[in-house]
């Protein structure tokens, strides 16, 4: 994984290219701990996409379907980066509250359409990776924020 400090001065990569890696998966089926096109979980798709630009990330390789937040959120925190703004904006990795808003335990991808902001995610309830709009649900679910090394800076965005 690369650190900040080991990337060229001029390294960018683009939110539009995490957003369409991200895209590529929508449609695949959900499997608990899955790792490919044969099924994924949100880690797994988080895996996969950073891997898909060029940014190989590790991963807890065991956890429960309701993992405790320190097993996702500790290696996030040493492999990614976590912006001072807490507004999403698209190309983000968003993490989420879990049922019980006592253990952040889902990431999504934000994407965008047109003025609305969306979340690129492998949802157990709908059994695959879908894009839906970033709503009420999701605003209120929303724990913190990440960012892939050299990821461009974000447009100023005020979701909707």
């Amino acid at each position: 994984m690369a650190r900040p400090e080991d990337l060229p001065v001029d390294y960018v990569l683009t939110r539009a290219a995490i957003i369409a890696e991200a895209r590529k998966w929508v449609g695949a089926p959900y499997r608990h701990q899955g790792r490919g096109r044969t099924g994924i979980d949100c880690v797994g798709l988080l895996i996969e996409v950073a891997k898909g630009v060029g940014h190989p990330v590790r991963a807890p390789s065991a956890y429960s379907s309701m993992p405790q937040g320190h097993q996702l959120l500790n290696p996030c925190d040493e492999q990614l980066w976590k912006p001072v703004r807490q507004k999403v904006a698209p190309g983000d990795l968003a993490v989420f509250w879990g049922i019980s808003h006592l253990e952040p335990q889902h990431f999504a991808f934000v994407g965008e359409h047109g003025n609305q902001l969306t979340v690129i995610h492998s949802f157990s309830n709908m059994g695959k990776v879908v894009e839906q709009e970033y709503g009420r649900l999701w605003r209120m679910k929303f724990h913190c924020l990440y960012v892939l090394p050299g990821t461009e800076e974000p447009k100023t965005w005020e979701p909707a």
